[in-house]
């Protein structure tokens, strides 16, 4: 269970990131 949660927010986190970078560049 908590695993799965940490999984979620490092996915989560990761994707934020990648938005970031990709309206950054765009």
């Amino acid at each position: 269970m908590i695993s799965a949660i940490i999984s979620t927010l490092l996915i989560r986190h990761v994707l934020e990131n990648i938005l970031e970078i990709g309206l950054v560049r765009v």
